[in-house]
Protein backbone atom coordinates (compact mmCIF):
# COMPACT_ATOMS: atom_id res chain seq x y z
CA UNK A 1 0.00 0.00 0.00
CA UNK A 2 2.75 2.85 0.56
CA UNK A 3 4.82 1.58 -2.54
CA UNK A 4 1.56 2.81 -4.29
CA UNK A 5 1.05 5.89 -2.32
CA UNK A 6 4.91 7.09 -3.10
CA UNK A 7 3.96 5.47 -7.17
CA UNK A 8 1.41 7.84 -7.23
CA UNK A 9 3.29 11.11 -5.43
CA UNK A 10 5.77 10.73 -7.41
CA UNK A 11 3.88 10.97 -10.72
CA UNK A 12 2.01 14.05 -9.04
CA UNK A 13 5.54 15.31 -8.83
CA UNK A 14 6.44 14.40 -12.17
CA UNK A 15 3.69 16.28 -13.66
CA UNK A 16 3.88 19.25 -11.48
CA UNK A 17 7.61 19.72 -13.03
CA UNK A 18 6.66 19.03 -16.37
CA UNK A 19 4.28 21.96 -15.48
CA UNK A 20 7.60 24.29 -14.13
CA UNK A 21 5.57 23.67 -10.71
CA UNK A 22 8.84 23.04 -8.65
CA UNK A 23 7.99 23.73 -5.50
CA UNK A 24 4.75 21.70 -5.40
CA UNK A 25 6.74 19.22 -7.53
CA UNK A 26 9.60 19.09 -4.70
CA UNK A 27 6.80 18.40 -2.41
CA UNK A 28 5.61 15.46 -3.77
CA UNK A 29 8.66 13.30 -4.57
CA UNK A 30 9.60 14.28 -0.99
CA UNK A 31 6.00 12.90 0.36
CA UNK A 32 6.81 10.09 -1.88
CA UNK A 33 10.12 9.11 -0.25
CA UNK A 34 8.96 9.34 3.18
CA UNK A 35 6.68 6.43 1.82
CA UNK A 36 8.92 4.62 0.10
CA UNK A 37 12.65 5.92 0.95
CA UNK A 38 14.17 3.45 -1.26
CA UNK A 39 11.86 4.27 -4.35
CA UNK A 40 14.58 5.34 -6.62
CA UNK A 41 12.32 7.53 -9.38
CA UNK A 42 11.47 10.11 -6.47
CA UNK A 43 15.62 10.53 -5.40
CA UNK A 44 16.02 11.06 -8.78
CA UNK A 45 12.80 13.62 -9.22
CA UNK A 46 14.11 15.70 -6.05
CA UNK A 47 17.52 16.07 -7.60
CA UNK A 48 15.91 17.46 -10.79
CA UNK A 49 13.88 19.56 -8.81
CA UNK A 50 16.73 21.09 -6.78
CA UNK A 51 19.09 21.50 -9.60
CA UNK A 52 16.47 23.46 -11.72
CA UNK A 53 16.02 25.55 -8.40
CA UNK A 54 19.76 26.34 -7.74
CA UNK A 55 20.42 24.24 -4.98
CA UNK A 56 22.70 21.93 -6.84
CA UNK A 57 24.60 20.67 -3.49
CA UNK A 58 22.00 18.96 -2.23
CA UNK A 59 20.42 17.68 -5.92
CA UNK A 60 24.07 16.05 -5.96
CA UNK A 61 23.02 14.46 -2.55
CA UNK A 62 19.60 13.40 -4.09
CA UNK A 63 21.61 12.00 -7.07
CA UNK A 64 23.60 9.97 -5.17
CA UNK A 65 20.77 8.54 -3.01
CA UNK A 66 19.32 7.25 -6.60
CA UNK A 67 22.56 5.75 -7.23
CA UNK A 68 23.22 4.26 -3.60
CA UNK A 69 19.46 2.48 -4.29
CA UNK A 70 19.97 1.23 -7.97
CA UNK A 71 24.12 1.56 -9.02
CA UNK A 72 22.94 0.78 -12.77
CA UNK A 73 20.56 3.29 -13.46
CA UNK A 74 22.10 5.64 -15.81
CA UNK A 75 19.68 8.49 -15.02
CA UNK A 76 20.54 10.27 -11.55
CA UNK A 77 24.12 9.83 -12.58
CA UNK A 78 23.05 12.44 -15.86
CA UNK A 79 21.08 14.39 -13.46
CA UNK A 80 24.64 14.37 -10.93
CA UNK A 81 26.68 15.36 -14.10
CA UNK A 82 24.15 18.33 -14.78
CA UNK A 83 24.51 19.54 -11.70
CA UNK A 84 28.52 19.21 -11.39
CA UNK A 85 28.34 21.22 -14.82
CA UNK A 86 26.02 23.79 -12.78
CA UNK A 87 28.69 24.27 -9.94
CA UNK A 88 31.44 24.40 -12.85
CA UNK A 89 32.63 21.41 -11.86
CA UNK A 90 33.65 20.00 -15.44
CA UNK A 91 35.71 16.99 -14.76
CA UNK A 92 33.73 15.47 -12.30
CA UNK A 93 31.08 16.30 -14.48
CA UNK A 94 32.21 14.53 -17.31
CA UNK A 95 32.98 11.71 -14.85
CA UNK A 96 29.43 11.55 -13.86
CA UNK A 97 28.27 11.03 -17.84
CA UNK A 98 30.90 8.88 -18.34
CA UNK A 99 29.28 6.79 -15.84
CA UNK A 100 25.88 7.24 -17.21
CA UNK A 101 27.35 6.42 -20.91
CA UNK A 102 29.36 3.48 -19.10
CA UNK A 103 25.79 1.86 -18.10
CA UNK A 104 24.15 2.79 -21.09
CA UNK A 105 25.96 3.73 -24.62
CA UNK A 106 22.56 4.92 -25.98
CA UNK A 107 21.46 7.09 -23.61
CA UNK A 108 22.09 10.25 -25.71
CA UNK A 109 21.46 12.94 -22.85
CA UNK A 110 24.55 12.30 -21.01
CA UNK A 111 26.53 12.44 -24.44
CA UNK A 112 25.27 16.08 -24.45
CA UNK A 113 25.93 16.82 -21.48
CA UNK A 114 29.69 15.93 -21.81
CA UNK A 115 29.81 17.67 -24.62
CA UNK A 116 28.97 21.16 -22.66
CA UNK A 117 31.36 20.29 -19.96
CA UNK A 118 34.27 19.55 -22.46
CA UNK A 119 33.22 22.92 -24.55
CA UNK A 120 33.24 25.02 -21.23
CA UNK A 121 37.05 23.76 -20.86
CA UNK A 122 37.81 24.40 -24.00
CA UNK A 123 38.40 20.59 -25.52
CA UNK A 124 36.63 21.80 -28.66
CA UNK A 125 37.22 18.78 -30.77
CA UNK A 126 36.28 16.31 -27.98
CA UNK A 127 33.23 18.19 -27.22
CA UNK A 128 31.97 17.92 -31.40
CA UNK A 129 32.49 14.26 -30.94
CA UNK A 130 30.17 13.97 -28.06
CA UNK A 131 27.21 16.03 -29.56
CA UNK A 132 27.81 13.68 -32.64
CA UNK A 133 27.52 10.81 -30.59
CA UNK A 134 24.31 12.31 -29.11
CA UNK A 135 23.08 13.18 -32.82
CA UNK A 136 23.98 9.68 -34.39
CA UNK A 137 22.18 7.80 -30.76
CA UNK A 138 18.89 10.44 -31.23
CA UNK A 139 18.83 13.10 -34.43
CA UNK A 140 16.00 14.83 -33.28
CA UNK A 141 16.94 15.61 -30.26
CA UNK A 142 17.90 19.74 -30.27
CA UNK A 143 20.16 21.02 -27.92
CA UNK A 144 23.46 18.90 -29.38
CA UNK A 145 22.75 20.64 -33.03
CA UNK A 146 22.65 23.51 -31.05
CA UNK A 147 25.51 22.86 -28.74
CA UNK A 148 28.01 21.35 -32.26
CA UNK A 149 26.76 24.96 -33.37
CA UNK A 150 27.97 27.06 -31.12
CA UNK A 151 31.70 24.98 -30.53
CA UNK A 152 31.73 25.44 -34.83
CA UNK A 153 31.47 28.78 -34.38
CA UNK A 154 34.19 29.15 -31.92
CA UNK A 155 36.39 27.07 -34.07
CA UNK A 156 35.90 29.52 -37.09
CA UNK A 157 33.83 27.04 -38.90
CA UNK A 158 30.86 28.85 -39.06
CA UNK A 159 29.06 28.09 -42.35
CA UNK A 160 29.38 24.32 -40.66
CA UNK A 161 28.07 25.98 -37.65
CA UNK A 162 24.85 27.76 -39.06
CA UNK A 163 24.10 24.13 -40.70
CA UNK A 164 24.01 22.85 -36.99
CA UNK A 165 22.12 26.03 -35.94
CA UNK A 166 19.38 25.11 -38.54
CA UNK A 167 18.83 21.18 -37.47
CA UNK A 168 18.09 22.54 -34.34
CA UNK A 169 15.70 25.09 -35.31
CA UNK A 170 14.13 22.59 -37.46
CA UNK A 171 13.61 20.20 -34.64
CA UNK A 172 12.35 22.80 -32.43
CA UNK A 173 12.23 26.15 -34.33
CA UNK A 174 11.26 28.06 -30.66
CA UNK A 175 14.73 27.01 -29.38
CA UNK A 176 16.24 30.58 -28.59
CA UNK A 177 19.57 29.84 -28.12
CA UNK A 178 19.66 28.53 -31.61
CA UNK A 179 18.54 31.62 -32.78
CA UNK A 180 20.60 33.56 -31.43
CA UNK A 181 23.79 31.51 -32.22
CA UNK A 182 22.87 31.13 -35.73
CA UNK A 183 22.76 35.46 -35.43
CA UNK A 184 26.38 35.44 -33.95
CA UNK A 185 27.85 33.05 -37.02
CA UNK A 186 26.40 34.93 -39.61
CA UNK A 187 27.79 38.33 -37.72
CA UNK A 188 31.03 36.51 -38.00
CA UNK A 189 30.88 35.52 -41.45
CA UNK A 190 30.23 39.70 -42.68
CA UNK A 191 26.31 38.61 -43.47
CA UNK A 192 24.91 41.35 -41.56
CA UNK A 193 20.78 41.68 -42.20
CA UNK A 194 20.50 37.67 -41.55
CA UNK A 195 22.39 38.13 -38.12
CA UNK A 196 20.07 41.13 -37.48
CA UNK A 197 17.00 38.44 -38.43
CA UNK A 198 17.78 35.87 -36.25
CA UNK A 199 18.76 38.17 -33.38
CA UNK A 200 15.43 39.51 -33.83
CA UNK A 201 13.79 36.22 -33.83
CA UNK A 202 15.45 34.85 -30.62
CA UNK A 203 14.26 38.72 -29.11
CA UNK A 204 10.93 37.72 -30.54
CA UNK A 205 10.89 33.85 -28.73
CA UNK A 206 12.41 35.54 -25.32
CA UNK A 207 12.54 39.21 -25.09
CA UNK A 208 13.89 38.77 -21.90
CA UNK A 209 17.10 37.29 -23.21
CA UNK A 210 19.67 39.87 -23.00
CA UNK A 211 22.54 38.50 -25.00
CA UNK A 212 20.91 39.08 -28.43
CA UNK A 213 20.28 42.57 -27.60
CA UNK A 214 23.42 43.05 -26.54
CA UNK A 215 25.20 41.34 -30.14
CA UNK A 216 22.57 43.54 -32.43
CA UNK A 217 23.75 46.11 -30.32
CA UNK A 218 27.18 45.73 -31.21
CA UNK A 219 26.36 44.85 -35.11
CA UNK A 220 24.24 48.42 -35.35
CA UNK A 221 27.56 50.01 -33.64
CA UNK A 222 29.37 48.52 -36.71
CA UNK A 223 27.57 49.88 -39.18
CA UNK A 224 27.00 53.35 -37.88
CA UNK A 225 23.77 53.34 -36.17
CA UNK A 226 24.77 54.45 -33.23
CA UNK A 227 20.90 55.64 -32.09
CA UNK A 228 19.72 51.92 -32.76
CA UNK A 229 23.19 50.32 -31.20
CA UNK A 230 22.19 52.16 -28.18
CA UNK A 231 18.85 51.01 -27.56
CA UNK A 232 19.55 47.94 -27.83
CA UNK A 233 22.54 47.90 -25.41
CA UNK A 234 20.66 49.66 -23.09
CA UNK A 235 17.65 46.90 -23.93
CA UNK A 236 19.73 44.46 -22.80
CA UNK A 237 21.25 46.13 -19.63
CA UNK A 238 17.62 46.06 -18.69
CA UNK A 239 17.09 42.54 -19.14
CA UNK A 240 20.71 41.21 -17.24
CA UNK A 241 21.48 44.26 -15.18
CA UNK A 242 24.43 41.92 -13.68
CA UNK A 243 26.54 42.40 -16.90
CA UNK A 244 26.62 46.07 -16.93
CA UNK A 245 28.45 45.09 -20.46
CA UNK A 246 26.43 47.63 -22.25
CA UNK A 247 27.16 50.60 -20.85
CA UNK A 248 30.87 49.55 -20.28
CA UNK A 249 30.87 49.30 -24.04
CA UNK A 250 29.00 52.16 -25.18
CA UNK A 251 31.13 54.27 -22.37
CA UNK A 252 34.78 52.40 -23.88
CA UNK A 253 34.16 52.35 -27.34
CA UNK A 254 31.30 55.04 -28.92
Amino acid sequence: MENKKAIQLYRQGREQYEQNQFVQALKCFEESIIFDPKYVESWYGRGKVLNNIGRHNEAIDAFDKAIEIDTKNAYPWNGKGNALDNLGKKNKAIDAFDKAIGIDTKFAYPWNGKGNALRDIGRHNEAVDAYGKAIEIDPKYASPWNGKGIVLDDLGRQNEAIDAFDKAIEIDPKFVEAWHGKGNALYALGRQNEAIDAYDKAIEIDPKFAEPWFNKGILFKKIYKYFDAQSCLMRSYIQSPCWHRPQLYWRQRC
